[in-house]
């Protein structure tokens, strides 16, 4: 995890695109 932040939105698209970036990777 990169960063954490109060704001449940905010966390929400850092890990989608956090997933993305990894399923991107594994590709």
């Amino acid at each position: 995890m990169a960063h954490l932040s109060n704001d449940p939105f905010s966390n929400g698209k850092a890990a989608k695109r956090e997933a993305f970036q990894h399923h991107a990777v594994l590709k």
